[in-house]
């Protein structure tokens, strides 16, 4: 099994693990703690952005696609509190994984996952 960590403080979307590392890598659990002085609102969500170009020859001019499936959404972290999702609580599919998965706070944030490699 491998650790995962990361502290976020951007309020931007930012990637958690790519399609490539969710792929076959089961999330064991993921502990969100919140280290700001205040709540934090956070999004957990799966992401992925991609063109309508037919063939796969996608363009930088053309619309893209972009969808977003959350595990929770607004969800407040209290001051000095860690959220702790087991794997039962992810609902992701592992075997025909397409999207990133990403996380969003209002807040600063440290992020531990540990998954199965």
């Amino acid at each position: 099994m491998g650790y995962i960590y990361k502290n976020i403080t951007t309020t931007t979307g930012t990637p958690l693990l790519s399609r490539s590392e969710v792929y076959n890598n089961p999330i064991q659990r993921i502990a969100l703690s919140n280290i700001s002085t205040n709540p934090c609102v956070v999004d957990l969500y799966l992401y992925r952005t991609y063109g309508n170009a037919i063939g796969g020859y996608e363009k930088d001019t053309e619309t893209k696609t972009v969808e977003s499936y959350y595990l929770f959404k607004s969800l407040t972290i209290p001051v000095g509190v860690t959220l702790k999702l087991e794997s039962d609580d992810i609902n992701i599919d592992y075997d025909n994984v397409i999207h990133d998965l990403y996380i969003t706070t209002d807040n600063s944030i440290d992020v531990t996952i540990k998954i199965k490699k």
